[in-house]
């Protein structure tokens, strides 16, 4: 376990850029830590002298397990109880998740609960809408109010639904400035949709925050300003580009998939109740 932020993504970075599609999640939230949010777990499993595995969380974000091979969960997790750690949160690859969920409810008593599950798209061949009328540019720091509160308009939509987060008023601004990209799709002079090409990271970025306010729903745009910044990130030579989609939602399971994503992945979150809050509780 490490205390040392640097030292860690030194030395975990291995793990993940091997494949930098799979741990997206990962490679963000390292991200974070260099750029001085606080790590929640920092800690790798070494075999032989080498690194095998990997976890890492930040700040309130969910702790990602995408690094962790399922034979390594029991021993991380009684690793990170000896030394007291609290977990709230855990996501990744469904079977990595649920070896080190099991894990951690035997060490700790904790029980645990699931929220919906994504699906963690790659881009293969990219096929672009046609016919949707307006067009894509990218935003620009006068864009920064409206991009904020449809971020948090954004975050408001998957709270609902049991895995939004929490958003600083400032955090739009902190993502540009750390290289990522917003696109934004007008019609007419009127900006209708957002999305979010994260700043490159091992050849990997990912499409986030693809959202359209409700009276602008069912054009098309967002569809059409996903696939412009694909093509941007594409031609800026980022071979890799992925997003998240929720598995209950079949419409944008299908558009996604007729612009030429392919799944890699199902990505589970589960949270962990204490058993001494249980015990409040009851």
């Amino acid at each position: 376990m490490y205390s040392d932020a640097r030292a860690f993504a030194d030395a975990a970075r291995p793990v993940y850029v091997a494949d930098p599609a799979r741990h997206t999640a990962a490679l963000t939230a390292l991200r974070g830590i260099e750029r001085g949010s606080a790590a929640s777990v920092a800690a790798l499993v070494y075999r032989a002298g080498r690194p095998y595995g990997a976890i890492v969380g930040n700040g309130p974000f969910p702790v990602t397990l995408s690094g962790l091979p399922v034979d390594a969960a029991p021993a991380v997790a009684r690793a990170l109880a000896d030394a007291g750690a609290v977990l709230d949160c855990v996501r990744g690859p469904r079977p990595e998740t649920e070896a080190f969920a099991e894990a951690w409810s035997a060490e700790t008593g904790a029980d645990v609960a699931a929220s919906p599950s994504r699906w963690l798209y790659e881009l293969g061949t990219l096929t672009e809408p046609e016919g949707v009328p307006g067009e894509a540019r990218l935003a620009t720091a006068e864009d920064l109010p409206l991009l904020q509160r449809w971020r948090q308009a954004f975050a408001d939509e998957l709270a609902a639904m049991a895995h939004g987060e929490t958003l600083s008023s400032n955090s739009t601004a902190w993502s540009l400035d750390d290289g990522d990209r917003y696109g934004m799709w007008w019609i007419r002079g009127t900006p209708v949709a957002m999305a979010l090409a994260r700043r490159p990271e091992s050849g990997m970025s990912r499409i986030s925050y693809v959202y359209t306010p409700e009276e602008h729903r069912g054009h098309g745009y967002a569809s059409a300003l996903t696939a412009v910044l694909c093509r941007w990130v594409r031609d800026a030579g980022t071979p890799h580009v992925v997003l998240f989609a929720d598995v209950g939602n079949p419409v944008s399971n299908r558009i996604y998939q007729r612009m030429g994503f392919q799944r890699r992945m199902e990505d589970i979150e589960l949270r962990f109740v204490p058993a001494h809050t249980r015990t409040l509780e009851r």
